[in-house]
Protein backbone atom coordinates (compact mmCIF):
# COMPACT_ATOMS: atom_id res chain seq x y z
CA UNK A 1 0.00 0.00 0.00
CA UNK A 2 1.09 3.63 -0.69
CA UNK A 3 -0.16 6.05 1.07
CA UNK A 4 0.36 9.94 1.04
CA UNK A 5 -0.07 12.79 2.86
CA UNK A 6 -0.98 16.33 1.05
CA UNK A 7 0.17 19.79 2.88
CA UNK A 8 -1.12 22.95 1.16
CA UNK A 9 -4.19 25.13 0.29
CA UNK A 10 -7.54 23.17 0.62
CA UNK A 11 -9.31 22.48 -2.45
CA UNK A 12 -12.41 21.60 -2.15
CA UNK A 13 -13.53 18.22 -3.22
CA UNK A 14 -10.25 17.58 -4.05
CA UNK A 15 -7.41 17.73 -1.66
CA UNK A 16 -7.55 19.03 2.01
CA UNK A 17 -5.12 20.49 3.69
CA UNK A 18 -3.05 17.42 6.19
CA UNK A 19 -4.83 15.10 4.70
CA UNK A 20 -3.68 11.10 4.12
CA UNK A 21 -4.74 9.97 0.96
CA UNK A 22 -4.08 6.40 -1.28
CA UNK A 23 -1.87 6.45 -3.57
CA UNK A 24 -3.13 3.44 -5.70
CA UNK A 25 -0.25 4.25 -8.68
CA UNK A 26 2.29 6.20 -9.81
CA UNK A 27 2.04 7.37 -13.82
CA UNK A 28 4.49 8.19 -16.09
CA UNK A 29 6.97 8.52 -13.22
CA UNK A 30 5.88 12.66 -11.95
CA UNK A 31 2.31 11.95 -11.03
CA UNK A 32 0.55 10.10 -8.44
CA UNK A 33 -2.79 8.05 -8.96
CA UNK A 34 -5.22 9.13 -5.76
CA UNK A 35 -8.35 9.23 -4.59
CA UNK A 36 -9.18 12.46 -3.28
CA UNK A 37 -11.88 13.72 -1.12
CA UNK A 38 -14.58 12.78 -3.92
CA UNK A 39 -13.66 9.48 -3.60
CA UNK A 40 -12.46 9.23 -7.07
CA UNK A 41 -8.95 8.56 -8.55
CA UNK A 42 -7.50 11.15 -10.20
CA UNK A 43 -3.79 11.85 -11.36
CA UNK A 44 -1.93 14.75 -9.14
CA UNK A 45 1.78 15.95 -10.42
CA UNK A 46 4.53 15.15 -7.79
CA UNK A 47 6.54 18.20 -7.47
CA UNK A 48 3.02 20.54 -7.32
CA UNK A 49 -0.17 18.87 -6.90
CA UNK A 50 -2.00 22.56 -6.64
CA UNK A 51 -0.93 23.88 -10.25
CA UNK A 52 -3.45 22.42 -12.35
CA UNK A 53 -6.63 24.13 -10.32
CA UNK A 54 -4.79 27.08 -8.51
CA UNK A 55 -2.40 29.12 -10.27
CA UNK A 56 -1.84 31.43 -7.81
CA UNK A 57 -0.95 29.17 -4.80
CA UNK A 58 1.98 26.40 -6.35
CA UNK A 59 2.79 25.75 -2.36
CA UNK A 60 1.28 22.25 -1.84
CA UNK A 61 3.62 19.35 -1.43
CA UNK A 62 3.37 15.73 -0.75
CA UNK A 63 5.01 13.71 2.19
CA UNK A 64 5.15 9.93 1.82
CA UNK A 65 2.90 8.37 4.86
CA UNK A 66 3.34 4.30 3.43
CA UNK A 67 5.85 3.47 0.65
CA UNK A 68 5.75 0.17 -1.12
CA UNK A 69 8.51 -1.02 -1.75
CA UNK A 70 10.32 1.82 -1.89
CA UNK A 71 8.05 3.49 -5.45
CA UNK A 72 7.15 6.18 -3.82
CA UNK A 73 10.70 6.73 -2.68
CA UNK A 74 11.68 6.24 -6.22
CA UNK A 75 9.38 8.95 -8.01
CA UNK A 76 10.14 11.35 -6.23
CA UNK A 77 13.77 11.33 -6.62
CA UNK A 78 13.31 10.63 -10.15
CA UNK A 79 10.97 13.73 -10.25
CA UNK A 80 13.96 15.76 -7.89
CA UNK A 81 11.18 17.05 -5.70
CA UNK A 82 12.39 16.96 -2.05
CA UNK A 83 11.61 13.68 0.11
CA UNK A 84 9.50 13.77 3.50
CA UNK A 85 8.29 11.47 5.46
CA UNK A 86 5.53 11.61 7.70
CA UNK A 87 4.90 9.59 10.54
CA UNK A 88 1.12 9.22 11.50
CA UNK A 89 1.64 8.15 14.94
CA UNK A 90 4.06 10.93 16.26
CA UNK A 91 3.57 13.82 13.46
CA UNK A 92 7.16 13.85 13.15
CA UNK A 93 8.31 15.22 9.63
CA UNK A 94 11.61 13.55 8.41
CA UNK A 95 13.88 14.74 5.10
CA UNK A 96 15.30 12.84 3.50
CA UNK A 97 18.62 13.79 2.04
Amino acid sequence: MMRVRYVGVDMPLLLTNEFIYECINIEEESWLRVIDDEEEDYCYMINCPCDAFDQENKNGKWQIVEDEDDKLYEAFRLAKEPIYYYNEKTGEIKKVD
